[in-house]
């Protein structure tokens, strides 16, 4: 039986399982059905969980994780093959409703976003391979950083750099196979980060002034419709306005601490019910009064295994004992005895934001919930890679028209050391980020900056000014952000490392090539040409003496670096393949020279046939020479263009 009436929405619950004292997949069920949540949403596509759905009511949304967008976007046959093997052969005993294509792809520092619509097209043709597409139906969520503007809500839209590449092909396919945008929303860092601004009342949904959008004239009375409304505001701006929203997560912790703001059993439990009195008994948002949303809950239990500050392991509605961590209700049947039991102690603040304050998102973890660091604890640095003139043009920005504190980095002042332009920009870019509430796009500058999760030292600006990326990864090292490309959703830092599957196959492609450079050169040695005829052309003889010996060594040293990639250390990659890259491409051209000498050394009686031998292997080895040059370096060149735009040590932002 569906949870929900003609005139509201719906409730589901997010499942997540970074935890080891959590029940069985089959109790679960019984606790989903037991509370009448009739909707559930779950991070992979586990068997026994899928299993225990299966001849239930309980309907699904099953998610594709971030680490496989790549070879989903690339091959349609694997992405036939994930349908078949996680999605069809289950549906209809399961009811898989719907399949979230990655989690906050937009904020996942593994540059995966390239792949976001072509990922989420491919899994849409297999659902069509197997006639599941009118009952599935595919997106991917959003956190509100990928909008640019979202205050007031009237003036919510996309970052400028996301629409055309991105927002303008999804939100096209979403409209032509009927389904929607999803979308992640979390008041509570936004009430977190500027609890002097903003009411607790406001952010609870209980009896408040509320907020008049000065650009609609509209007036809020919570937090949640503010955030809603400034994405459905961005959705206008591109006139896709027919697109629906499902909220796929939203929550509020028992539990943080003690620079945590607000997060306690009390405010948990007033959040989360009047949030689900405010669904279930409809009326849309100021925007769109109509609109009856689905939102899904996170989460279901609290998760002893999530990283982070007190509050990731605490925004559970149950204890893994199944306790319940406050008594709320779920279905419309349960809010007739429902009652908010307001605090009586005043609340931070007593009005509802004055001054315009963008709802703050939290970074993402790529499966759900959120990062390992709340939004409270993130700071925005430079890139040291980027152009100078760019930098100093951010920084004069930050000190001037954006009203950064820079006195502190004036000569003689507290923070004048180390005196160089990326530590200068770096303290500006952050005072304007924490004076931005740390908003999405607060910390972006062009590309010059990124957030980080750790406070930046005086030791990493003195490393990321002299030497860029390179040698902070030096540094990095020391500290335990690091991850592999293989680590499951429970590895430290799993969602903070990911690198583009292309590179990774670039490296394991360049380990053959290398190991086949050095097979090549020993079997030469051991067949060295000429070595008992004192006839043969001696000079010719010693070049492939020195150019096999040249070959086999630099081939070796590469293979060396490229297995220490292989290793997982995924900041050193672009590093180990920008020296791998020059080191195979002599080794090649020195192999080419050394069969060149030992071809010679062995015909070079026959003057004519080795002239001419001579002849045609010098041109064809300066073209052989000319194009492994033009296509490597054309390579690095891209490469590092790519690194600029890749926020490289201590990286925040993916979820569960």
């Amino acid at each position: 039986m569906e949870q929900c009436r003609p005139d509201g929405g719906s409730i589901g619950v997010n499942y997540g399982r970074i935890a080891n004292n959590l029940p069985s997949a089959v109790k679960v069920v019984q606790l989903l059905k037991s509370n009448g949540l009739n909707r559930v949403k779950v991070y992979d596509t586990d068997p026994a969980v899928l299993h225990a759905l299966s001849g239930t009511d309980i309907k699904v949304t099953v998610d594709l994780p971030n680490q496989q967008l790549f070879a989903a976007a690339r091959s349609l046959s694997f992405a036939v093959a994930w349908v078949n093997r996680n999605v069809a052969a289950y549906h209809p005993h399961t009811q898989i409703e719907a399949i979230a294509v990655g989690n906050e792809v937009f904020a996942d520092p593994g540059n995966t976003t390239k792949f976001l619509v072509p990922a989420m097209k491919n899994i849409h043709q297999a659902l069509i391979r197997f006639n599941l597409h009118n009952q599935i139906k595919v997106s991917s969520p959003i956190a509100l950083a990928a909008l640019g503007n979202s205050y007031p809500s009237s003036a919510g839209s996309f970052r400028p750099e996301l629409i055309e590449p991105v927002f303008e092909p999804m939100l096209r396919f979403l409209r032509e196979t009927g389904s929607y945008l999803m979308v992640n929303v979390y008041p509570f860092f936004a009430y977190e980060s500027n609890a002097d601004v903003i009411s607790l009342d406001y952010a609870l949904f209980r009896q408040n002034a509320g907020v008049v959008d000065p650009g609609n004239g509209l007036r809020y009375f919570n937090l949640f419709d503010a955030q809603i409304d400034a994405v459905f505001a961005a959705l206008s701006a591109l006139k896709y306005n027919d697109v629906e929203i499902v909220v796929t997560e939203t929550g509020w912790p028992s539990k943080g601490d003690n620079n945590e703001v607000g997060a306690s059993v009390e405010n948990a439990a007033a959040y989360n019910g009047n949030l689900v009195r405010k669904i279930l008994t409809g009326g849309g948002t100021p925007l769109r009064p109509k609109a009856d949303l689905t939102v899904y809950l996170f989460a279901l239990f609290n998760e002893n295994q999530k990283f982070g500050p007190t509050s990731e392991r605490n925004f559970g509605l149950f204890y893994p004992d199944e306790r319940k961590v406050y008594d709320i209700p779920f279905t419309t049947e349960g809010l007739k005895d429902y009652h908010d039991r307001p605090s009586t102690s005043p609340s931070p603040s007593t009005a509802a934001p004055a001054t315009p304050v963008n709802p703050v998102t939290a970074p993402s973890t790529g499966n759900g919930g959120v990062s390992k660091s709340s939004a409270a604890n993130t700071w925005c640095v430079a890139n040291p890679d980027a152009q100078k003139e760019k930098l100093q043009v951010a920084l004069d920005f930050a000190c001037g028209e954006g009203g950064a504190d820079c006195r502190p980095i004036q000569p003689g002042a507290t923070c004048y050391d180390p005196n160089t332009l990326v530590a200068h920009a770096s303290f500006a870019f952050n005072s304007y980020y924490q004076k931005k509430a740390r908003a999405g796009g607060s910390c972006y500058f062009g590309g010059s900056a990124y957030v980080v999760t750790q406070e930046p030292t005086k030791e990493f600006l003195h490393i990321a000014a002299k030497n860029g990326k390179h040698d902070v990864v030096k540094y990095i090292l020391k500290t335990p952000q690091l991850g592999n490309w293989d680590d499951g959703p429970q590895s430290v830092g799993t969602d903070n490392i990911s690198v583009t599957e292309r590179h990774k196959d670039t490296v394991e492609s360049l380990s053959v090539i290398s190991t086949l450079i050095i097979t090549a050169s020993v079997a030469a040695c051991l067949a060295v040409p000429g070595e008992a005829d004192d006839n043969l052309h001696k000079a010719m003889f010693h070049l492939f003496i020195f150019c096999i010996t040249v070959s086999m060594f630099i081939s070796t040293g590469a293979t060396i670096i490229l297995i220490w990639g292989r290793l997982g250390v995924i900041q050193l990659l672009n590093l180990v393949m920008v020296v791998a890259l020059p080191l195979l491409g002599t080794a090649v051209v020195t192999l080419f020279l050394a069969f060149m000498a030992g071809i010679y050394t062995v015909i070079s009686k026959l003057t004519w046939l080795a002239t001419t031998f001579l002849i045609i292997t010098c041109i064809f080895t300066c073209k052989i020479s000319r194009y492994i040059s033009h296509y490597r370096f054309i390579f690095l060149a891209s490469l590092a263009e790519k690194e600029r735009q890749l926020p490289l040590p201590f990286v925040a932002e993916p979820k569960e």
